[in-house]
């Protein structure tokens, strides 16, 4: 590990905070579909599909025609299509509101973030692995950071059905080969519920993960099984979260999974279940600092910033200088407890963020470091999914 100053941990923290506290459904926030790891390729030929109101395969096929119909008959797509090309995808001009052609499904029943260098990609091609954030909350253990209390966090938010990320697999049979992967963030089919094998798990897609028509704002357009084994990426993937105040989506970028197919996964009735799960990326560390400066923007009018004036202010070319705006800003009128006080704790500490940055989110098989342009921290995470079915999009 590369030597960093306990302020280090100090000043990642929000990382950590912002993926391990609860989701709020009702109000999913808008990611942002400029991120160039967007539509890095198209699904493979929708096969499988499954009706809106059904989780069984039995009755998906009763209805698997009107699917395949919005698809726009899936084996006719081209495989390169997405919604720069001419023609388009059909699922660019689907309507959200009676789209259901969705493929295999799952959702995310626990992630858990690793606190070492043992998982999960080599992101940068140099032969080791990239986990920056794990490196430094392996550190914070030495400086009694209780880490997995962030864990612990996520799983209490999975478990309340209030943090829920859907991964669906269009094109993907039992038989292997390739395919997509999509992202979504989810909202719950009546009470919120933890995700079980045992249970339908029933979900709607969130409009805010939906770039145009059906296509999603997170994907990976490349993914395989042979039967045991999945693999996918690299491509993007959407994690929302809350930091004592309104909800954000932070990006993984550069995303790879690898995870094994459990013995009851099916295809044909559309539940994939996942057992040892890896993901690795990286996030920007400007995408952190936007976050923090709109959870101040949001909820700190004990202490207003001046008229224009954001909390953090950075050059991306020079991320390492990047500062508060005004540290001495009075916080007295705040409870104590409040996030608002959080941040200007740690406001002093953001430049380090830059500093510890190992990635460069355009160019992540570059050797950013000595080009200077590492922009982003590597993480790694793993994680679990049971069977799911999307039943639509919510309105």
């Amino acid at each position: 590990m590369r030597p960093h100053h306990i302020a280090a941990v100090i000043a990642l923290a929000p990382i950590a905070l912002f993926a391990c506290t609860p989701d709020t459904p009702e109000t999913e926030p808008q990611p942002d579909s400029s991120n160039p790891a967007l539509d890095m390729g198209a699904p493979a030929p929708v096969a499988d599909m499954k009706s809106p109101d059904a989780p069984s395969a039995d009755m998906n096929a009763n209805t698997r025609d009107s699917g395949e119909d919005q698809e726009n008959n899936a084996a006719d797509v081209d495989p390169l299509a997405t919604c720069e090309t001419s023609p388009a995808h059909p699922r660019c001009d689907a309507d959200p509101a009676t789209f259901n052609a969705w493929g295999p499904s799952s959702v995310v029943s626990s992630i858990s973030f690793v606190a070492d260098d043992s998982c999960c990609f080599d992101i940068d091609g140099d032969g080791e692995t990239d986990n920056v954030l794990g490196e430094l909350l392996e550190l914070a253990q030495g400086f009694d950071v209780d880490v997995e209390s962030f864990n612990a966090s996520v799983a209490d938010s999975i478990a309340a059905g209030s943090l829920i990320l859907l991964v669906e697999y269009p094109g993907a049979t039992a038989a292997g080969g390739d395919f997509a992967i999509n992202y979504y963030l989810g909202l719950p089919e009546g009470e919120p519920t933890a995700p079980s094998a045992s249970t339908p798990n029933l979900y709607k897609v969130s409009p805010d993960s939906l770039r145009q028509g059906t296509w999603p704002t997170a994907r990976m357009s490349s993914a395989a099984h042979d039967g045991a084994t999945l693999d996918a990426g690299p491509g993007a993937v959407d994690i929302s979260t809350e930091l004592l105040g309104p909800p954000i989506t932070l990006r993984i970028n550069s995303a790879q999974i690898r995870a094994e197919l459990a013995p009851d996964t099916d295809f044909d009735a559309g539940q994939v279940h996942l057992t040892g799960g890896q993901l690795g990326g990286a996030v920007r560390v400007s995408d952190i600092f936007d976050a923090i400066n709109d959870v101040y923007d949001a909820s700190c009018s004990c202490a207003p910033l001046p008229e224009g004036a954001r909390l953090i202010t950075y050059d991306v070319a020079a991320l390492e200088d990047a500062a508060c705006s005004t540290p001495d800003n009075d916080t007295s009128g705040c409870e104590q407890e409040s996030v608002c006080v959080s941040v200007y704790d740690l406001c002093s500490f953001v430049g380090i963020a830059g500093r510890v940055a190992d990635i460069d989110a355009d160019n992540p098989t570059s050797d950013c470091a000595k080009s200077e342009t590492c922009d982003a921290i590597s993480l790694g995470t793993t994680f679990e999914t049971v069977g799911a079915t999307i039943t639509g999009v919510a309105r």
